[in-house]
């Protein structure tokens, strides 16, 4: 892949399996091997399944794991996604729409203004029984990332816009804010509270940021909240 971000995503898409430490992450399902190192994705497949021919699976797999000398770095963006809560399992890693989508449907047009140079990432909270999405995103500048968020704002938040949170007709909370080149978004909230309060979780790993004008606006975040 062009990156060990993009090996890490295409290894997120679809993620239906056990462990097996293999390459940096890695799954086995059904016969089916699938694992990322550095910029490589990797899949090894067989038809049918027994121990023998998992075995024989894995071992390739490792072979194949040695063979790759290089390591490749997590999405930086992980390390902003508070761990409370969180369902590791359920990380995805996009840079387009439909990936997006496949996951969690936005709408049938990309109003988050994606592209190969933005870097996106979906994640599962939970709370209680509920389960709510969120989206953090960063975007090449920050007027790029102030541009999706009016579209998002306009077909999602509505009247909620200047606020950046409103309540769905489905009874559930969405919010949306930016700050500098991210943009966060909190979808399928139980409360107003806990849309806002996931973000405001994300605005305190956001702290460390050296980008001034993030930090600038996660401070101003926290005020307001």
């Amino acid at each position: 892949m062009g990156s060990p971000e993009d090996a890490f995503g295409v290894w997120t898409f679809e993620r239906d399996g056990e462990p097996v430490g293999i390459g940096q992450d890695s799954d086995y399902a059904a016969g089916l091997l699938r694992f990322w190192k550095g910029r490589y994705f990797v899949a090894v497949w067989a038809e049918g399944e027994s121990p023998e021919l998992k075995e024989a699976i894995l071992a390739l797999g490792r072979k194949i794991a040695d063979a790759i000398h290089e390591e490749g770095k997590r999405p930086e963006l992980l390390n902003y996604l508070p761990p409370k809560g969180l369902d590791k399992n359920r990380i995805v890693f996009f840079r387009h729409i439909l990936i997006l989508n496949r996951h969690y449907f936005i709408a049938d047009r990309d109003i988050l203004n994606l592209s190969p140079k933005v870097e996106g990432v979906l994640a599962a909270y939970k709370v209680g029984k509920e389960t709510m999405r969120f989206i953090l995103i960063r975007y090449p500048s920050e007027k790029d990332a102030a541009k999706a968020l009016e579209t998002f704002g306009r077909a999602y938040l509505r009247e909620g816009r200047s606020k950046g949170v409103v309540r769905t007709e489905n009874k559930k909370w969405v919010a949306a804010q930016r700050f500098g080149r991210l943009l966060t978004i909190v979808l399928e909230a139980p409360t107003q509270s806990q849309a806002l309060g996931l973000i405001a979780q994300v605005v305190t790993r956001l702290k460390g940021q050296k980008v001034e004008s993030t930090f600038q606006c996660a401070q101003n975040f926290s005020r307001r909240f």
